[in-house]
């Protein structure tokens, strides 16, 4: 189990209060938050892949993106609507903070709202062509732009993990040794949750979710009981 490998230059693994943010749904599932141009200011927000995945956190309202180890940031910053009929709004990262709305998660997903600005969903968003990422001031799934796809976002603290079929040692055995051979901390996670972060199907089942002492989420050991 391994951490996203990540293009903005802050490290592949998270650094202190930081989450990357992914879409966790079809058709952009696992698709990353990053910049367009790597680094750039300014930068479209895109969704790629985990390779190249930026670093976020969100403080005080703004969305801000940790583009190297020595703390230099970047902030997402949503354009004005072009006119009173406008359904999209831009996102560009910028070197200046965010003057237009506010940043925040519910739960683990990714809202934006601004005072004067009317939205059905402020967790809804859009992804369009070269993968940029726009706010929907719309109807979530109903009057989708041609060439756009409706997305949530959501903050993902440990990265991508993935299982494959057939090779994954189960058994109660292997489970006994692996929990004996260490002292295990238990980390509370909803089943849902645990579903949706790892992208598995709901056919899977889960014994119990245990941590390291003294290590990141991105260290975190999920146990299975089946497949």
């Amino acid at each position: 189990m391994g951490g996203v490998t990540s293009g903005s230059g802050a490290g592949s693994t998270l650094q202190s209060g930081y989450a990357w943010i992914r879409a966790v749904a079809a058709p952009n599932f696992h698709k990353y938050l990053q910049t367009s141009p790597l680094n750039a200011s300014p930068g479209r927000a895109i969704l790629s892949d985990a390779t190249s995945a930026g670093q976020y956190q969100i403080v005080d309202g703004q969305l801000v993106e940790l583009i190297d180890t020595k703390g230099t940031k970047l902030y997402a910053n949503v354009g004005q609507a072009a006119s009173a009929a406008a359904t999209i709004l831009p996102v560009t990262f910028t070197t200046s903070k965010n003057s237009f709305g506010t940043f925040a998660y519910q739960g683990d997903t990714l809202t934006w709202s601004a005072a004067g600005v009317q939205r059905q969903n402020v967790a809804a968003w859009y992804v369009c062509e070269s993968q940029s990422l726009w706010i929907n001031l719309g109807a979530y799934l109903y009057g989708t732009p041609a060439g756009c796809a409706d997305q949530t976002v959501s903050s993902n603290p440990i990265g991508p993990v993935s299982m494959t079929e057939g090779t994954a040692d189960c058994s109660p055995d292997s489970l006994l040794r692996k929990l004996q051979s260490r002292c295990l901390k238990l980390v509370v996670v909803s089943f849902s949750r645990l579903i949706e972060m790892m992208g598995w199907s709901k056919r899977n089942s889960v014994l119990l979710v245990v941590q390291l002492p003294g290590q990141t989420q991105s260290n975190t050991i999920y146990i299975l009981t089946a497949r």
